[in-house]
């Protein structure tokens, strides 16, 4: 009786393996606190910001057999939004989110200086099992590309692509887990870079500062 009880969970755990398991990917997106800027000071006046990160969001499949049966979703948008403002906020006296662009006649009427937009343009995640001798890895590899305008009253100040890259490896886990680690932790460099330039382009933009000093 014990052994049939035992094939039967066996069979069960096999059988749930089998038609896989989504695996939600913890993001913690954080801003850009290391912006390296030829100035002193923090640029002028007060900035509205609009980010698109819709393209944020994605499902990643592992490439391969191992572990093909799961999914990993990915859902960044809000977190990287929020991490643009306050990127923003450090390298310029006051920056606030906009729900939509603001044309160069509107922005003496909300009391900004400067309309930042950020779109990200990609997002490609690759996620692969990586064979061990006593235990597994999951390794995953992330590469990311935004837009960046910024426009005053006087026209076009910025624009730029910047990008960022991260990888990461994570045990396997019991039941293929693991890869939500590992791409986690790899958007998070991939992003922790994209950040750096953009706030670099930014604060380093001698047009914008003259246009606003």
């Amino acid at each position: 009786m014990l052994t049939k009880l035992t094939g039967l969970v066996s069979l069960a755990v096999v059988l749930s393996l089998a038609a896989g398991c989504a695996y939600q990917v913890p993001t913690k997106v954080k801003p850009s606190y290391s912006v390296y800027t030829a100035y002193d000071q923090k640029l002028p006046g007060r900035a509205a910001v609009y980010v698109d990160a819709s393209k944020a969001r994605d499902t990643v499949k592992v490439t391969g057999l191992t572990c093909s049966a799961h999914n990993f979703p990915v859902d960044a948008e809000s977190e990287i939004e929020t991490a643009v403002v306050k990127t923003v906020a450090n390298i310029m006296e006051g920056a606030e989110k906009v729900d939509r662009p603001l044309s160069r006649d509107e922005l003496a009427s909300y009391g900004v200086d400067a309309m930042v937009m950020v779109k990200v343009e990609d997002m490609d995640i690759d996620l692969v099992v990586i064979p061990g001798f006593w235990q597994a890895e999951m390794e995953s590899e992330v590469d990311l590309a935004m837009g960046v305008k910024v426009d005053t009253k006087s026209g076009r100040k910025v624009g730029k692509m910047v990008s960022g890259s991260g990888e990461y490896r994570s045990a396997i886990g019991g039941a293929c887990e693991g890869g939500a680690i590992a791409i986690s932790e790899a958007l998070q460099e991939a992003l922790t870079d994209a950040f750096t330039e953009l706030g670099e382009e930014i604060a380093n933009s001698e047009r914008l500062r003259s246009s606003i000093r």
